[in-house]
């Protein structure tokens, strides 16, 4: 066989090499994960209504979705770190909304899901804004803003699921 042959099985390999290490590489940023985590920080101090709220319903929600790709034994796999970065609760005063001043019965949840790897590093990004009208009209119970922020939380759990790739 002559060089230039060698040349082209040489090529040939490597590139499938790269394909399967490619391959290898996205299909652990999306199919198992270590642990998930919330990080609420940028919409408020840890002592926040809001992000305490945020947090507290957010991470039961993304547990229950990623049940199947969770693997707290993996010391190998990446964390899943899901960062609230805005959170719009129409008409909740506790929460800072305009109660009584109308507008839309639109919620809002606005982050992004970060696959980082062992040393820290984001091996993958994956921005999202969660949308859910309003379906918790009983405005007279005492426990009313919770319930839209945990029905927003299970909201974007369940998108954030169908958005990340072998999921």
């Amino acid at each position: 066989m002559n060089a230039r042959g060698l040349g082209k099985r040489f090529a040939a390999v490597a590139g499938a090499l790269a394909a399967l290490l490619a391959a290898s590489a996205s299909a652990q940023a999306g199919s198992s994960f270590s642990s998930v985590f919330v990080d609420t920080s940028a919409i408020g101090s840890s002592g926040s209504n809001l992000a305490r709220e945020v947090k507290a319903t957010l991470e039961p929600s993304l547990r229950a979705s990623f049940v199947d790709a969770v693997h707290p034994g993996d010391r190998n796999a990446p964390r899943l770190v899901v960062r609230i970065t805005g959170v719009t609760v129409q008409s909740l005063p506790e929460f800072g909304g305009r109660g009584g001043e109308g507008g839309t019965n639109t919620d809002y949840m606005e982050g992004e899901a970060l696959v980082v790897d062992r040393g820290g590093v984001i091996i993958q990004r994956y921005p999202m804004l969660s949308a859910l009208n309003n379906q918790v009209n009983a405005w007279y119970l005492p426990d009313y803003e919770r319930k839209r922020i945990a029905a927003l939380s299970n909201h974007y759990a369940y998108w954030l699921k169908r958005q990340l790739p072998n999921q």
